[in-house]
């Protein structure tokens, strides 16, 4: 069995009685333990110590960083981007996934596909949103009358070359019939 005798309180050494060995603390235990049969144990130990130690201080040093980095763009960038920055450091997402995903979240850095999605969105839009029949013609008509000071049969002349579309449906509609060519 092992003794161990502890030496004057303010030394901060120790003596393993069997062994001849007096362990310093201010050095590294592991390379003085070498020779004995408590070499892993205490390589272990000193290992386990440390990654507490290195956990101990990392953590509130991370969430002190975050923090600060928050902050500062909170003030630099407004409230709502420093909130949505905050998000995006909390989601966990690391910078390749936030790269690859930056350009569908930021306007303006559209990728290829998004900015040929948006401009068929545009276009069904459009679409929808143009007048159908002969009161959606007879409307532009109208505007075109009041706005030029034509006459209706001046009005639908322009109407016609400006919208063919809108004329074509207008034909159709009144002759439904009636196969106009495109």
């Amino acid at each position: 069995m092992t003794e161990v005798i502890d030496m004057p309180r303010k030394s901060r050494t120790f003596e393993l009685v069997g062994y001849g060995k007096t362990i310093d603390l201010d050095r590294d235990i592991c390379a003085q333990l070498k020779d004995t049969p408590f070499y892993e144990e205490a390589c272990q130990i000193r290992d386990d110590a440390r990654q507490a130690r290195i956990a101990e201080i990392e953590e509130p040093s991370v969430q002190a960083a975050r923090d600060r980095i928050i902050g500062l763009a909170k003030v630099h960038f407004g409230e709502a981007e420093g909130q949505r920055l905050q998000a995006i450091i909390e989601s966990g997402m690391t910078a390749s996934q936030y790269e690859a995903l930056a350009p569908q979240l930021t306007p303006g850095r559209e990728s290829a596909e998004l900015r040929k999605l948006h401009a068929v969105r545009a276009e069904l839009e459009s679409a929808l949103n143009q007048p159908a029949g002969d009161a959606d013609f007879m409307a532009a008509v109208e505007r075109i009358m009041e706005s030029e000071k034509v006459t209706k049969s001046e009005a639908m002349s322009r109407v016609a070359a400006q919208q063919p579309e809108l004329h074509r449906r207008f034909i159709q509609s009144k002759n439904p019939n009636l196969e106009i060519p495109k």
